[in-house]
């Protein structure tokens, strides 16, 4: 089990869609989606079939060497556990003609139908003799014998059994666990168009295996490499393999295809071109072998991703059968699904087509209960799908409620992992730029304490999310829902986050406190209160000189907006009225900080302000109470007689920012920690 979640957890990371900007949600900065695509697409997309011998090890837990963390792909379904051990071919047996599939040996240590190399070595050699071969042998013996191996290829007279081993040496050659020497075998002149050449031998399976498994590692290589591949003819033959009779061979015909459209989206769309979908799903409907089933479900995956997406007829075909694969109890099919899910939910088609057909398929209320899965490898793509759906429409946001996700994003708020909390503070935030009633099931369902814990209290990007999520409450919430987000002390980390150095996140800060400002005023004149409480309590936590400071910030968003709370809700006129501001360089991004001497008087462990007519005390955590000179609004006010709160700070969706694809201090590796 450990094995399993230790390849699992090397898997995906997704880039996410930027938007129209007249859409009705958030907007994440496009540069940074592409810098976490291109990671992705150029060291997580591919897998590169290894030794028997080197995957054994890694399935008793041995670690993964750096080499074999960067070719193996995170998506992938097995791309450590792809071999099955099976008996040594009986000596004078015809290798070429042999069925490639055979029974499991008793002790082996998988159930995948991948052959291991025992079955395809010499009479009697064992996989641990065939690694050994390449183990004792020189980088540079192998290199120098590759010309004589390319010869043996084009030489007329040569056997059946003298090509099988040709072949098969190039394969292992290919296979080797440290660098292998793709780009030298690919040099070799001649040998890649022949062994695309034995893709057509049907009449010998284990040499088409063969042929195969050696293109796939060539694919498995950087985008010149795959070229290679793709332009000797390949495509066309892996595509007419998915159907062939042999199993072994179907099955390294879907993994050389998910290699190739992993690579780009231009290579996706060739191998779509060549009809692979249509074969690949049906493989998916009858197969029920695991290692069959990883590795196509990977593929299938790879078949989805990137954009502009695939053509729709494509994706409405495909996503029945992701329905399918989203029922398995298979942990590797379930992530490799829920990626795919979570691509074709990233959707920037009109109408939100994609998103609609994905709900339209029943599968949204399974990928929900996923969210529970114990596997963070699962919940991150399931948490994604349920993100990217509550970017689309009201009604579509409505669906992902009423099939009850709240209940698990509350529990998602306390991951362990970083990745996690940001993400679900993430969805959250697109859940709260709803209609009132969705704000208020936020509300009613407990989110609100943790999301204000995380604004509080979290690393910055967490922070910054949250602080998504409740600036968006503030522009679409009614008085009433604004007044229970202050309660819960949603002021002082808000106000905290003015000295952030990221310009856009000060905007969003900006408006949601402009927006409580707004709703105080409206409470004191519907009360006839002598003062706006909310400003009141901006001041006390430091916010007002918060904002003055911003008054010099090198934005003009930023300077307007300032200026404009200032004058409105503070009665300061002037910005000469600021003392002690030192200027000073942001750090990063396009923000502006600010050196201040603190005001000690403002740092209080608690406090009650306002004339006897006020109606909130700030206790020592920063939390709001109401006093009971003045009545807050209930449940009930909030979707009865009172209306709602103008939409003073626009609201909008965005994507997630995960902007080195791995949602960890690290450069590799899924999930993050905390």
């Amino acid at each position: 089990m450990q094995a399993t979640r230790a390849r699992i957890e090397e898997r995906h990371r997704s880039f996410k869609k930027a938007v129209d900007l007249d859409e009705a949600r958030r907007k994440r900065d496009e540069h940074k989606v592409e810098i976490r695509k291109t990671k992705r697409e150029e060291t997580l997309m591919k897998k590169r079939r290894e030794h028997p011998a080197v995957q054994a090890t890694s399935r008793a837990g041995a670690s993964v060497p750096g080499d074999m963390a960067a070719v193996h792909d995170p998506t992938a379904a097995a791309a450590a556990a792809a071999g099955t051990a099976r008996a040594a071919p009986a000596v004078g047996e015809n290798l070429l003609s042999a069925p490639v599939s055979g029974e499991k040996a008793a002790g082996s240590l998988s159930e995948s139908a991948v052959p291991v190399e025992s079955m395809l070595d010499a009479p009697g050699e064992s996989a641990e003799a065939s690694s050994s071969l390449l183990t004792t042998r020189s980088r540079q013996e192998i290199l120098a014998s590759m010309p004589a191996l390319r010869d043996t290829l084009y030489q007329a007279g040569a056997s059946p059994e003298q090509l099988l081993r040709t072949v098969r040496e190039f394969r292992r050659i290919l296979s080797i666990e440290r660098a292998p020497p793709i780009q030298e075998v690919i040099e070799c002149q001649g040998t890649v168009e022949k062994l695309v050449e034995f893709l057509s031998y049907d009449q010998f399976p284990a040499l088409q295996f063969e042929a195969a498994w050696a293109l796939t590692n060539i694919a498995s290589g950087n985008t010149e490499q795959t070229t290679v591949v793709v332009q000797a003819g390949a495509v066309p033959h892996f595509v007419r393999l998915l159907r062939a009779p042999n199993e072994d061979v179907c099955e390294q015909a879907a993994w050389a295809l998910g290699n190739i459209a992993g690579d780009s989206v231009q290579y996706r769309d060739l191998v779509l071109a060549h009809g692979a979908m249509e074969p690949l799903l049906q493989l998916l409907q009858t197969q029920h072998k695991p290692g069959m089933l990883r590795n196509a479900t990977w593929t299938l995956s790879n078949f989805c991703r990137g954009k502009p997406a695939p053509d729709m007829p494509l994706i409405l075909a495909a996503l029945p059968v992701l329905a399918q694969l989203a029922q398995s109890t298979d942990e590797e099919v379930l992530v490799d699904t829920c990626w795919a899910l979570s691509y074709v939910s990233d959707d920037k088609t009109e109408h939100n087509a994609q998103i609609d057909a994905l709900i339209r398929s029943g599968v949204v209320k399974r990928v929900i209960e996923l969210l529970g899965h114990e596997s963070t490898a699962i919940q991150q793509p399931a948490l994604r799908t349920i993100g990217n759906i509550v970017t689309g429409t009201d009604e579509q946001t409505q669906v992902v409620l009423d099939c009850g996700a709240l209940p698990y994003l509350l529990r998602l708020l306390s991951s362990s992992k970083r990745l996690i909390r940001k993400e679900t503070c993430w969805t959250i935030s697109n859940i709260t730029a709803g209609t009132i009633e969705q704000i208020e099931s936020v509300i009613q369902s407990g989110l609100i304490p943790p999301l204000i814990s995380l604004l509080a209290n979290s690393d910055f990007e967490t922070r910054r999310e949250a602080a998504w999520a409740i600036s968006n409450a503030t522009a679409g919430g009614t008085d009433a829902q604004i007044r229970m987000l202050v309660l819960h002390g949603c002021l002082k980390p808000m106000c905290d986050l003015l000295f952030a150095n990221d310009s856009k996140l000060l905007i969003v800060v900006l408006e949601g406190i402009e927006n409580i400002l707004a709703s105080g005023e409206r409470e004191r004149e519907r009360l006839h209160q002598p003062a706006n409480e909310y400003a009141s309590l901006v001041e006390q936590v430091g916010g007002l000189e918060r904002i003055e400071m911003l008054q010099n910030h090198v934005n003009e968003d930023i300077y307007f907006k300032s200026q404009h709370i200032l004058r409105t809700y503070f009665d300061v006129e002037d910005e000469d009225e600021i003392q002690g501001l030192v200027p000073m360089a942001a750090s990063e991004g396009d923000g502006f900080g600010f050196g201040i001497e603190r005001n000690d008087a403002l740092a209080r462990s608690g406090f009650h302000f306002g004339t006897s007519s006020s109606s909130l005390m700030m206790t020592s955590s920063g939390m709001m109470t109401a006093s009971t000179s003045v009545p807050h609004a209930t449940h009930e006010t909030a979707f009865g007689a009172e209306t709602a709160s103008p939409r003073t700070g626009q609201v909008s969706w965005r994507p997630s920012d995960d902007t080195n694809g791995d949602g960890d201090d690290a450069t590799n590796g899924m999930p993050m920690g905390s």
